[in-house]
């Protein structure tokens, strides 16, 4: 929501002809947030391919979130701020 994609990259060739150029993008997934964080456009000064892995450590779950940094929360029971990160895809329970 609220993304945008540089006009250069409308042309499917011209998107086709970055995707060329980086080094091993198969099977890794387009990021436009690692480069420049808070990045609400795609395109070739913006993106990079990142493993599934890497791209679902840096969502931003927003509301989820709120106003602490990726991975961090405030334990109210322990009154102090943890900071995790999850290894894998395997669903919480």
């Amino acid at each position: 929501v609220g993304c945008s994609v540089v006009p250069e990259w409308h042309r499917f060739m011209a998107f086709r002809a970055w995707v060329l150029e980086q080094s091993d993008w198969r099977g890794l997934q387009i990021d436009k947030d690692l480069l420049v964080p808070g990045n609400m456009e795609y395109g070739p000064t913006t993106c990079c391919f990142v493993s599934g892995r890497v791209n679902s450590l840096l969502n931003d779950s927003g509301s989820k979130r709120g106003c602490h940094p990726i991975g961090v929360h405030w334990n109210k029971s322990a009154k102090r701020f943890v900071a995790q990160v999850r290894d894998g895809y395997a669903p919480r329970t």
